[in-house]
């Protein structure tokens, strides 16, 4: 599992690079899929990007409007979604040029940034 320190390390190490744009999601698990899934190191919990928001607006990579844009996503995404870390999904099915699984979504890393004033022109 992503600790809140090494999820920080991940964000911030592919704020100038293409992954940024991949950070995913996916809800509409079954229980079993979920339970599975929970347990994995690829996806984490909603708790865990609580945290990276509030360490990379203490570390000025972000700003605190864009990071409200992402915990709005979060919380209207509710305690079942899972999101995987950057890359991983666009590292596999989207590089290979495959059709996403059903039910995956991905966070609004672009509209957060236009939040602040900035352009992310990762993705």
């Amino acid at each position: 599992m992503l600790t809140v320190g090494t999820s920080v390390v991940a964000l911030s190490a592919v704020t100038a690079g293409p992954a940024l744009a991949h950070y995913c999601y996916k809800d509409g698990w079954n229980e079993k899929a979920h339970a599975g899934a929970s347990k994995s190191q690829a996806w984490f919990g909603p708790e865990v990007w609580y945290g990276i928001l509030e360490e990379v607006v203490a570390e000025g990579f972000i700003c605190q409007d864009g990071a409200d844009v992402i915990a709005a996503t979060l919380a209207a995404n509710g305690d079942d979604a899972l999101y995987m870390g950057p890359g991983l999904l666009a590292g596999g099915a989207v590089r290979q040029g495959k059709q996403l699984p059903s039910g995956i979504s991905h966070l609004p890393i672009g509209e957060a940034f236009a939040a602040c004033g900035t352009v992310d022109d990762h993705h």
